[in-house]
């Protein structure tokens, strides 16, 4: 149970670096936007550029200290945190038309990825060999 915590969190570690990377491709789509406002494309821009950073420390946070992501609270925390933020992003698309349902399907399975190694800490399988 222990070894599926750990892939899970290293799951959730890899997400957010794809997200960082993924983020990043958005820099040069907003740079030639057209028919924009160019204060708003310089919010955009920053705004973005905060996301990639965030995800990208995140990324390497949770890689790097995966034992204490499952063993602290406050890496139990972040997983919850996690969870919620991409939840709510999910359903974020129903409020900004249209909904592209696929991506709602992938945030909310990517929210239960953050979760289930805080759900599975609780439980215990007994062994054979401890009855």
């Amino acid at each position: 149970m222990e070894k599926l915590r750990k892939l899970l969190v290293t799951a959730c570690g890899v997400i957010y670096l794809l997200f960082g990377i993924f983020h990043n491709m958005f820099w040069e789509f907003i740079s030639k936007a057209k028919n924009m406002n160019p204060g708003f494309i310089k919010i955009t821009q920053m705004l973005n550029l905060g996301c990639m950073v965030l995800f990208l420390s995140l990324g390497f946070i949770f890689l790097r200290y995966r034992k204490d992501m499952l063993n602290s609270s406050i890496g139990n925390a972040l997983l919850i945190l996690s969870s919620a933020f991409f939840i709510i992003r999910a359903g974020a698309e129903f409020f900004l038309p249209p909904c592209a349902v696929p991506l709602v399907i992938s945030l909310t399975l990517i929210s239960i990825i953050y979760l289930l190694p805080v759900l599975m800490k609780n439980t215990k399988v007994e062994t054979i060999s401890e009855r």
